[in-house]
């Protein structure tokens, strides 16, 4: 015969415990739905024909959802105020991501991320042939300013390094009066000489909610069956005890 009395204090604390960790299993799965729902958005988005630039900088001014929306421009490339972004290629190469303002024939210049080079191209006197002259067409990706991580140093203009996008700094490193809000990382169109190398754009989207939801509702019962076990062992000690008086 199994003795069950459940203590108050123990009981107490476990369907507190039970209810967190249910809530973060629920917590997680309405991440997982939001996170699918902004996949598929952005999914959308990168498969749309490509809009011009001054119709992407105004959706974006308006406050629509502008990032990876495809969009195109003619006009040419202020080379002599590139920028170099520390960032590895789209295959794990440690190197940088060149951002060349560039003068739409109309609207304000932006900064496009040409694409990848190795450490040894990084200055445009080593890769002479990549530096489009005059009026060119470019298409791309529209991206917004970065957000740095825990582990992103700042950016320090006085000494040229850079770790993540942010349009104001970029235009007050290189005395721009006027930029456009927003970047357009440019597709893979291979560039003379093959550098840089576009299509550097990432669109990838981490989505192990699904995973840490299970976890929390396995916790969940394994508290549940710590809890039982435990409550089951105190009435087997209860019942010794009586037989022993």
């Amino acid at each position: 015969m199994i003795y069950f009395k459940p203590q108050l204090w123990p009981t107490v604390l476990m369907l507190i415990a039970l209810m967190i960790l249910i809530g973060l299993g629920n917590w997680q799965l309405e991440r997982r739905a939001w996170k699918l729902s902004l996949i598929a958005d952005v999914e959308s988005r990168v498969d749309a024909p490509p809009v011009s630039l001054q119709s992407a900088i105004t959706r974006f001014r308006e406050g629509e959802p502008v990032e990876y929306v495809p969009a195109t421009a003619r006009g040419t490339f202020l080379h002599e105020r590139e920028i170099h972004l520390f960032r590895q290629s789209v295959e794990g190469a440690g190197g940088y991501h060149i951002f060349t303002p560039f003068q739409p024939q109309e609207g304000p210049a932006i900064f496009v991320n040409r694409g990848y080079v190795p450490p040894g191209k990084k200055e445009a006197d080593t890769r002479t042939e990549g530096q489009i002259e005059g009026l060119t067409e470019v298409t791309g990706l529209i991206r917004t300013d970065g957000t740095p991580g825990m582990f992103v140093p700042p950016n320090n203009p006085e000494k040229g390094e850079w770790f993540y996008r942010d349009h104001k700094e970029m235009a007050a490193a290189v005395r721009l009066s006027e930029v456009a809000p927003i970047f357009l990382d440019l597709d893979d169109t291979a560039n003379p000489g093959g550098l840089p190398q576009g299509g550097q754009t990432r669109i990838a989207f981490k989505n192990d909610h699904l995973g840490y939801a299970l976890t929390w509702f396995g916790l969940a019962v394994v508290l549940v069956g710590v809890y039982l076990a435990h409550q089951a062992t105190v009435g087997r000690l209860a019942i010794s005890s009586r037989k022993e008086q």
